[in-house]
């Protein structure tokens, strides 16, 4: 289902999914359909899998990184929206403390920062790392901005 996902083949998802095909199986590090499928921004295959009970907080073991991280890392706003709406843990961040509103800020994805700060993402929420937070990197982004 990995690769089905990866590639954006609704039709395969559904087909495995109806020959009982567990949504929730995932590699070693615990990356599933789900996490790819949103990474990817294929929005019809996250619907296919949402519907079908797979879950929305599922995050990879190594980083702690969910699927509502990863498409908002690659702003991927259809599919923030979708995950949002089927209750995607807003707040839910990285081993690092980056949350999707952080990485979303640090990629310049304004859209997918309106949605997740309109669905009460903490904007001072901050980094284990280095204490940074979505305000401070905002400021450190538009100096750099200023200075090109």
């Amino acid at each position: 289902m990995e690769w089905a996902a990866r590639k954006g083949h609704r039709e395969v998802v559904k087909t495995l999914i109806e020959n009982k095909a567990d949504v929730n199986v995932g590699r070693p590090d615990g990356v599933t359909a789900l996490n790819i499928a949103a990474q990817e921004g294929h929005t019809e295959v996250v619907r296919v899998l949402l519907s079908n009970s797979a879950d929305v907080n599922a995050s990879k073991y190594t980083d702690g990184v969910s699927p509502l991280f990863m498409a908002a890392l690659k702003g991927h706003t259809e599919v923030v929206k979708l995950l949002l709406e089927n209750n995607a843990d807003v707040n839910a961040s990285a081993h690092t403390g980056a949350t999707p509103l952080y990485i979303a800020s640090q990629n310049g994805h304004i859209e997918v920062m309106k949605l997740l700060l309109d669905n009460n993402a903490d904007v001072n929420t901050s980094r284990h790392t280095d204490g940074a937070t979505v305000p401070r990197l905002c400021i450190l982004l538009l100096r750099k901005d200023m200075q090109m």
